[in-house]
């Protein structure tokens, strides 16, 4: 087994070295979570639009997107936890139930499709989408039904595949960012 010998007189100047390469690695890990950041939540908001047909603009809107930085080493993307107005889903099914109500399925990720909170008056003029009760009991004038929440649709949506997707997606950035 050899032996490895290492002179000193160098030191400082291997020192100075060695803290720069630390510098750029350190901005090209930050570089490429914020970047896999931005694709994480194009390819959330690009399924949930094929699935559902709600607007993408109005999706992007329903993900909060948290930076890496200097003092904050780490990304996050979180999606708002609120029911998603009914109105916004293309392909809403009505299931008349009375002569007065009928229930309101949307779209689902995936297939198939999910029971929004709310009815529609099957004989009424505008047969807008309404819900008379919320999470504080009942309503004085009916709001705008809601259906499933942009999470639960994320819920859905990540399993380990993606992960495993968007993990090469991250190696791919950092070595990207530090061949620069």
């Amino acid at each position: 087994m050899g032996r490895f010998y290492v002179r000193s007189d160098n030191f400082e100047a291997v020192s100075k070295h060695l803290d720069l390469l630390d510098e750029d690695i350190q901005r090209a890990g930050r570089s490429a979570v914020n970047k896999t950041l931005t694709a994480i939540r194009n390819r959330l908001v690009n399924e949930i639009h094929r699935d559902t047909g709600i607007n993408k603009r109005l999706l992007r809107s329903r993900f909060r997107v948290k930076r890496a930085g200097l003092r904050r080493r780490v990304g996050y993307v979180v999606p708002e936890s609120w029911g998603v107005p009914v109105s916004w889903y293309r392909g809403v099914d009505i299931e008349p139930v009375s002569p007065t109500r009928a229930r309101i399925y949307v779209p689902w990720v995936g297939g198939g499709r999910k029971l929004a909170s709310g009815f529609v008056n099957p004989r009424g003029k505008a047969q807008a989408p309404l819900r008379a009760w919320n999470h504080k009991g009942r309503l004085k004038v009916p709001e705008p039904a809601l259906g499933p929440s942009v999470a639960a649709m994320v819920l859905q949506i990540v399993d380990d595949d993606f992960r495993k997707d968007m993990s090469g997606v991250l190696g791919d950035n950092f070595n990207e960012a530090l061949g620069r």
